[in-house]
């Protein structure tokens, strides 16, 4: 091997570790920029309900025409800041949810049960936190996991337990098979 071919691999072995991060942090801030977007859409979406219903119980023969506003009496300002006070407060709820000593090893933002959440992996259990939904699963517990790919809609993640079958989708597919490798291994060291 040429020293110029050492030095390649010498460099490629030390930028490794570095893509490898920066590409968990493109994924994790790409799962919160979708996050976000998703509450816009579901805000546009009142809106135009609101201004619907507005408009069928308005007068046929009113001329006089009222100014726009949301039906929440919320702006996409107000909205966008209701989202981040929703994702403060679930953060909060699972900071709660922790028992004392309980790390946390791995997190995605998730849906489940139609809810938009938070899947967070302890050295304990699989939990899943939501603004009205809150699930948590002891790895001990877990049955068996299973991961179905889906190109365009993220990945989905089945945990079956003696309690039933959770689903969690909208992952990413990389960063969801980590988390079902990681929910595998917790469950199977729990096991033995």
């Amino acid at each position: 091997m040429s020293p110029t071919e050492d030095k390649r691999d010498a460099v490629e072995a030390a930028a490794r570790p570095l893509r490898e991060r920066w590409l968990a942090e493109a994924g994790q801030l790409a799962e919160a920029e979708k996050a976000l977007r998703q509450a816009d859409r579901e805000h546009d979406r009142a809106l135009r309900k609101g201004r619907r219903l507005r408009l069928a119980r308005r007068p046929s023969h009113s001329s006089e025409r009222e100014p726009e506003t949301p039906a929440d009496g919320m702006d996409a300002a107000g909205h966008r800041s209701r989202a981040i006070a929703e994702t403060r407060t679930m953060l909060g709820d699972l900071g709660g949810l922790l028992a004392e000593g309980e790390e946390v090893l791995d997190m995605a933002a998730g849906i489940s049960a139609g809810h938009d959440g938070v899947l967070v992996v302890t050295d304990r259990r699989l939990i899943f936190v939501a603004p009205r939904r809150t699930l948590s699963v002891r790895h001990e517990d877990i049955d068996r996991v299973e991961m179905r790919g889906r190109r365009w809609l993220g990945t989905r993640i089945s945990v079956f337990s003696p309690e039933g079958r959770a689903t969690f989708s909208g992952i990413r597919a990389p960063h969801a098979s980590e988390l079902a490798d990681l929910l595998e291994e917790r469950s199977a060291v729990s096991a033995g």
